[in-house]
């Protein structure tokens, strides 16, 4: 399905939302031009009701940056003068691709927040050709904020996303907790390089039952590749890229139990990005034997070509909140994939 045919698909539904929506109600959308001041103060306030407190607030002058710089374009609910409900496109690179994302709403009885996530996905589909993509909230209700059902709804039913990786990313609330997040996207990786993974009979299993369905692919697929380097990557760095800590397989001669430690001083989760490619197979190995957990894929490629493990550890003693999928909104397959994941996460912690 092109974007023009999803776009086909969601129209009658915002249309059939909108003729429910409330007559109190009023929706400012990019067209109106609001000032980006407000936009930020607005998504910040209603971030934080949401989730206590969320990362975005921790920076005000930069997301009203990235809205002046038309890196952010924001829909927004109003009843009696006061924002109730926001979503939000975030530019994702160059090539178009756009994220779906700081959706929150304080009005669970109308769908508001959901009618605003289907008018940005929308907007995208109608006006590019790239992919969609959402980290899609998928923790059940704990702790004073709700599940993630909603969302589900909105991205995997209605606007057709399909998770390639399960991420427990992002922290908040009270008592502060991480949530598993399934990073999705509206098209799958085709053209690539052979996906790699190493021979290491105990890695190979645990990376073909995540992997694989993630990917997109069966086990006799041509597009995966057995073995390579056993050798161990010799360059590790931590990037401070709040909200989690990033360490990469690249920089000055390192070795990645001290890069983590430095990651985890600071942040709760960290993501190890690794190319699929047979040279990296001793870091995979490496990060798996040091407790990282495959999560997925990442939804780019690495610069030569192979599909990027996305690859993630906890902190000792992080809370994790429950996961909770919506019952036929996903592929078995993957489903499973899922389950896996977060069974491996609850066990590390």
């Amino acid at each position: 399905m092109n974007n023009l045919e999803r776009a086909a698909h969601i129209q009658p539904i915002v249309a059939q939302k909108q003729d429910r929506l409330d007559s109190r109600i009023s929706i400012i959308t990019p067209e109106h031009k609001l000032l980006a001041g407000i936009q930020a103060e607005w998504m910040i306030r209603l971030l934080n009701a949401m989730y206590f407190k969320h990362g975005v607030s921790s920076n005000p002058d930069k997301v009203k940056d990235a809205i002046d710089a038309g890196q952010i374009k924001s829909w927004f609910a109003i009843r009696d003068d006061e924002p109730i409900a926001i979503a939000s496109l975030i530019r994702d690179g160059d090539d178009g691709r756009e994220e779906l994302g700081r959706a929150a709403s304080l009005d669970r009885e109308h769908s508001i927040g959901g009618l605003l996530m289907l008018m940005a996905g929308l907007d995208h589909f109608l006006s590019s050709h790239s992919p969609l993509v959402a980290e899609v909230r998928v923790a059940a209700e704990f702790g004073g904020i709700p599940s993630g059902m909603a969302t589900q709804r909105i991205c995997l039913d209605h606007l057709g996303l399909v998770p390639h990786a399960l991420i427990p990313a992002f922290h908040h609330g009270n008592p502060d907790r991480n949530e598993l997040f399934a990073f999705s996207s509206s098209e799958e990786l085709e053209q690539f390089e052979k996906l790699f993974m190493p021979d290491d009979p105990a890695a190979l299993a645990l990376l073909r039952s995540i992997v694989l369905p993630l990917a997109g692919l069966g086990r006799s697929s041509k597009k995966i590749g057995i073995g390579g380097s056993s050798q161990l990557n010799q360059g590790w760095t931590f990037v401070d890229d709040i909200p989690f800590g990033l360490v990469v397989p690249e920089g000055p001669n390192s070795s990645l139990e001290l890069t983590v430690k430095k990651s985890e001083e600071q942040n709760p989760f960290t993501l190890i990005p690794i190319e699929l490619a047979p040279n990296m197979m001793g870091a995979v190995i490496g990060c798996m034997n040091a407790g990282f957990i495959p999560c997925g894929i990442d939804k780019t490629l690495g610069k030569n070509g192979h599909p990027i493990l996305m690859l993630g550890r906890l902190r000792k003693g992080t809370l994790l909140a429950p996961m909770e999928l919506k019952k036929g909104s996903i592929e078995p397959k993957i489903s499973k994939a899922l389950h896996i994941i977060e069974h491996k996460f609850i066990k590390s912690v």
